[in-house]
């Protein structure tokens, strides 16, 4: 596969530029990761980035002294074996120590997890869901609060719905832990998976075939569920999330792992960006070299017979084994930068900008089968309040589309009152988001484009403000009052108009896709791994190589994933890939 049009030259090598082994372009969390673990295993890496701070959708942002995470903001795939406790332990990323700014100080800080033990929240149709994570309070709370025909019968298949959900997730991370390349690449790859141990612990996995293609709709009739609308309901809003799908187009297989999710999600004390942050300072120590504010715009080849003799020299002190080919990766400012091999944390959109030839088709192939618009609209909120959120996070499902959204609900993420790095004492740190149609917001007159932004940020807040009234009404905050006050609020008082609310608000920001293209550089601002859907084929997907150039991908658009626990499992396959192509030394 040529990589440079016909049109193009190949440019000859600068004798005394530095030939990197790899350089990964995107600083996202899988960018970071793949760039740390490399380091570590001896290699000679360059890591660029176009904006100032790194982590991508994982990065952050202060207004008006809360720290807010842009993109993502819960945390799992920390149990025992799973892909971030993996790196977590690899890398020692919790003895890191860095600095974070706590009211007008710079302070040592390091990584603090804590299991959100307390759960999730979801308010809907008038009541209020404990989303437990312990399984068996969970399965009683779905039953009494979203079952409509209750009976023996029902209790039984509503059980057994769950029961095997919680199995297929379990198995899941089970082959995940085995296989870092679940999505074979080459022949080596093919060799690996066949290794007696692995093949062995791969053969429960074979049940789980079918489930790649059918949709959760059909479990739902295997277990006499079809006709529980509210618990459908609450099944779609809880998916939309975690998948970008529904019940009728998600299959069965990812939806186990996105409807059990909230059972494994961590607290992260300053915001998941702390990950990236961790990530970044490892990275350093071990020799990355981290360059910022260089947006790279072209990838191409330099011609072998130009570069032979300082190939030859930097090959005997490289790790590298059966390389031939030097990329030139070239940024905005005019920079260009030589490594043997790529990694990219972009996505495939990006990528068929900035190649040209088979290369270029390779890419446009996979940007004209997977059509997709989704980005976010979300609200950084900091509130002067004494309230204490009962759980860590919460949902809100509607009983109407939200204005200029795509969805029914909308997602809540507090902060801790101990949580000193998100806000100050007397502050709370909150952050909602939803998901709207990117086209919303893209090429809009300015003040039809603030008008639009306007009315959404209002319809949320005053849904949010009327369905938690507590928020910024005094009194009612127990622990075990708390459940039960939003609801008697709601209902006792009249609405709550934002103009009541405004003295309490410290802080307000809302962004939109316009906001995250401009920040993350991505196509219209998308956000999130591509949809799950039975629509395509699980092995239809990206591979994580260019076929013939020595080019990988990372992130939510080279694996079937989402959230931070799938880019961080790409990063881990990418290098298992380099381990089984014999490239690292013995």
């Amino acid at each position: 596969m040529d990589i440079n049009s016909e049109n193009t030259k190949n440019k000859t090598m600068p004798q005394s530029q530095k030939v990197y082994d790899y350089t990964i372009i995107g600083a996202g969390v899988a960018g970071l990761t793949v760039a740390a673990l490399l380091a570590k295993d001896g290699f000679k890496v360059k890591l660029i980035e176009s904006h100032s701070k790194l982590g991508g959708c994982a990065s952050f942002f202060r207004n008006e002294g809360f720290r807010y995470d842009v993109g993502a903001t819960t945390l799992s795939g920390l149990e025992e074996g799973q892909p971030i406790a993996e790196l977590i332990k690899e890398l020692e990323l919790d003895k890191v120590v860095y600095k974070n700014k706590i009211g007008t100080e710079d302070k040592e800080t390091s990584l603090k997890l804590s299991h959100s033990e307390r759960g999730t929240q979801i308010f809907q149709d008038g009541e209020i869901i404990h989303r437990y994570t312990d399984k068996e309070k969970w399965i009683n709370e779905s039953y009494e609060k979203l079952i409509l025909n209750k009976n023996i019968d029902t209790e039984k298949n509503h059980r057994a719905f769950w029961n095997e959900l919680y199995r297929i997730e379990k198995s899941a991370f089970k082959i995940l832990k085995t296989h870092k390349n679940l999505l074979p690449n080459s022949f080596q790859d093919y060799l690996n998976c066949l290794a007696p141990s692995k093949l062995l612990a791969s053969l429960p996995g074979l049940t789980h075939l079918p489930q790649l293609y059918l949709p959760l709709k059909y479990l739902l009739k295997k277990y006499f569920l079809s006709d529980e609308t509210a618990f459908i309901k609450f099944l779609d809003e809880q998916l939309i999330i975690s998948t970008q799908n529904n019940t009728e187009k998600t299959p069965i297989f990812t939806a186990a792992l996105g409807l059990t999710y909230s059972s494994s999600i961590y607290y992260i004390y300053g915001g998941v960006n702390q990950l990236a942050v961790a990530l970044q300072k490892r990275a350093e120590e071990l020799g990355v070299e981290v360059i910022t504010r260089r947006e790279v715009i072209e990838i191409k080849h330099i011609l072998d017979e130009s570069k032979k003799n300082q190939e030859n020299d930097h090959k005997k002190n490289s790790l590298l084994q059966g390389s031939s080919k030097t990329y030139s990766i070239k940024d905005k400012t005019g920079e260009e930068h030589l490594s043997q091999r790529i990694i990219s944390n972009l996505t495939f959109w990006s990528m068929a900008k900035l190649t040209k030839g088979e290369t270029q088709k390779f890419f446009q192939g996979f940007v004209n089968k997977f059509i997709y618009d989704i980005s976010a609209f979300t609200i950084y909120l900091g509130l002067n309040t004494n309230y204490i959120p009962p759980t860590d996070y919460a949902q809100i499902n509607l009983s109407k589309q939200i204005q200029h959204c795509c969805s029914h609900s909308f997602y809540i993420s507090y902060s801790r009152p101990d949580d000193e790095i998100k806000a100050s004492e007397g502050g709370l740190n909150i952050i909602i988001s939803t998901h709207t149609q990117a086209e919303e917001w893209l090429n809009l007159p300015e003040e039809e484009y603030r008008k639009k932004k306007a009315e959404t940020e209002s319809y949320i807040l005053e849904e949010l403000f009327n369905t938690i009234p507590e928020l910024v009404k005094e009194g009612g905050n127990t622990e075990s009052g708390a459940v039960q006050s939003s609801i008697e609020l709601a209902k006792s008082e009249s609405r709550i108009s934002l103009d009541e609310v405004r003295p309490k608000i410290k802080s307000l920001i809302s962004g939109t896709a316009k906001t995250f293209l401009h920040y993350t550089k991505r196509k219209n601002g998308v956000v999130g791994g591509l949809p799950h859907s039975t629509d395509y084929s699980f092995f239809e997907l990206m591979p994580k190589k260019v076929p013939n150039e020595n080019i990988y991908m990372v992130g939510d658009t080279g694996f079937p994933g989402q959230g931070l626990v799938s880019t961080v499992y790409s990063a881990l396959s990418v290098r298992e890939s380099l381990r089984n192509e014999n490239l690292l030394r013995s």
